[in-house]
């Protein structure tokens, strides 16, 4: 796979995010019962920098195998992490996607609601930086699918997606060890799972976007299938554009 520059993979601009914002705004807000507040965990978020590396050690990967269901593997993987990076989902709703689920005409994505633990399902737009990821894997021969329903099958069982326990071996071994930013974790009470992780990219996706709308808490809420806004608020807590927003208000 041709290697790009830094440049070519951009981190979603000011008018990106706004413009996903614009298109996720049409979605009604869910609001659920919620009578309690989610543990205010620290949540870990890459910077820029550190994404790049991600993509650019997952690219130059050594473990692939040198022919075509290697080169597919690799580019489903790539994938796969772009859609983490740039529409923020889940691990398991990326993983679980079916083909039928990609709405090219419209150019978003379907999240099916037994994919996520909420079981709500939404539409997310699809930036162009993770277009370009998947336009790359679609262009592999069909053959290689064996007619799988899933757009990302696993590659021992094609009818069977990608689980989120392979995923989760793929960031570890393939992404976080190689590019040195992998910090186990030690198991006491406050150290249960490695610094960075798959939800990382989550985590950093609802920082970016909020820094751009914060005001705007019930969109971001629907483009990261929250059910409730006080859930969408917890990345408000470190937000250091969402804080200069308040004190700016409050000096008026």
């Amino acid at each position: 796979m041709k290697q790009e520059t830094s440049e070519e993979k951009i981190i979603l601009t000011k008018e990106e995010y706004k413009s996903l914002l614009d298109r996720t705004k049409r979605q009604p807000l869910i609001y659920d019962s919620f009578d309690k507040w989610d543990n205010l965990e620290s949540l870990e978020v890459f910077s820029d920098k550190q994404i790049l590396v991600c993509f650019d050690t997952l690219e130059n990967c050594a473990h692939y195998p040198h022919h075509i269901q290697g080169e597919w593997t690799k580019r489903r993987d790539i994938s796969i992490l772009s859609l983490l990076t740039f529409c923020g989902l889940r691990p398991g709703e990326a993983c679980s996607l079916r083909f039928d689920d990609y709405v090219s005409a419209e150019d978003c994505l379907l999240i099916r609601p037994e994919n996520n633990k909420q079981k709500r399902g939404r539409k997310v737009p699809l930036p162009k930086q993770a277009k370009k990821y998947i336009s790359n894997y679609l262009k592999m021969p069909k053959y290689i699918w064996a007619n799988s329903e899933f757009l990302f099958p696993s590659f021992e069982n094609k009818q069977k997606p990608l689980s989120s326990r392979t995923w989760k071996y793929i960031m570890r071994e393939k992404i976080l060890k190689p590019s040195g930013l992998w910090v186990a974790p030690t198991g006491n009470k406050n150290n249960r799972v490695p610094k960075f992780r798959s939800y990382s990219f989550r985590h950093s996706f609802a920082q970016k976007i909020l820094s751009n709308s914060a005001q705007d808490l019930n969109a971001v809420a629907n483009l990261l299938g929250h059910t409730n806004t006080r859930t969408t608020k917890r990345y408000l807590h470190n937000n250091k554009e969402y804080q200069d927003y308040l004190r700016e208000v409050m000096e008026r």
